[in-house]
């Protein structure tokens, strides 16, 4: 049984490229008789693995990592589970995967706002024209893009179950809930939040994502006095910026749950 235990940045490094295998795998079977799936495009060599949207690899990677996590950017999983799940989010390959050129892969990339990836190569005939390859700095710089999206990815999937719980525990709508994470910048919980949102009740959430723990301050609609608060955007947002005593920087101490 072999195990991986380390954190996010190692977990791409290490396990990042058995991910792309596994993925190239898969892939080769929509190889035979294929061109890029790009309407008028007939190129045949060398193709790629190209994401749908809203199943990249970094947010399958983050779906399944979601439930291994230890510590503060800590992981550990049983890299057979791990490999079971991911080609499981995988299947039928078909719903996943568009065989496509670099240049028609870069563009629906860029057309639906997907996150580079490491390119997938599931043709591995040379390109004879020596066209549409990627240099050594490209490949580092997506490698690079790939670890921040995977990174984005675990963030937003956290934020997200967190939403989900505390919205089905205080039966409040998620657009009423706002979470945010101890900021490395300035150490404080910041908040930035439409001044429409406090018709209604409205839940912030202090998010410490080290300790892995969450406090909930509720707010009734109407009930708070925003002016003593800062704006921005011609006052149309409200600010908060909270410290370790639940208190912003205007004076105003929050009541928590």
């Amino acid at each position: 049984m072999a195990v991986f235990k380390g954190t996010l940045r190692e977990f791409n490094d290490y396990v990042g490229p058995l991910a792309r295998n596994i993925v190239a795998n898969m892939a080769r079977k929509l190889k035979a008789h294929t061109t890029c799936r790009e309407k008028g495009c007939n190129k045949r060599k060398p193709l790629e693995a190209a994401h749908i949207k809203g199943k990249d690899r970094p947010t399958i990677i983050a779906t399944i990592l979601s439930d291994y996590k230890i510590d503060h950017d800590l992981y550990e999983v049983d890299l057979e589970e791990f490999k079971s799940k991911f080609i499981a989010q995988h299947q039928p390959i078909e719903d996943v995967i568009l065989p496509m050129c670099k240049e028609h892969h870069l563009a629906y990339d860029k057309k639906h706002k997907i996150e580079s990836e490491l390119p997938v190569v599931i043709d591995e005939l040379v390109n004879e024209e020596g066209q549409n390859t990627y240099t050594e700095a490209d490949l580092e710089n997506i490698s690079s893009l790939e670890f921040k999206s995977l990174e984005k990815a675990i963030k937003k999937f956290s934020i997200s179950d967190i939403k989900d719980k505390i919205s089905k525990e205080l039966n409040l709508a998620k657009q009423q809930i706002s979470v945010s994470n101890i900021s490395d910048s300035n150490g404080l919980w910041n908040f930035d939040i439409n001044k429409s949102k406090f018709a209604q009740d409205f839940a912030f959430v202090f998010y410490d994502q080290k300790a892995q723990t969450y406090k909930i301050s509720i707010f009734e609609g109407n009930s708070l006095e925003l002016s003593n608060f800062g704006e921005k955007n011609d006052g149309q947002v409200v600010r908060f910026f909270v410290d370790a005593n639940y208190q912003d920087k205007s004076g105003f101490k929050f009541s928590i749950q």
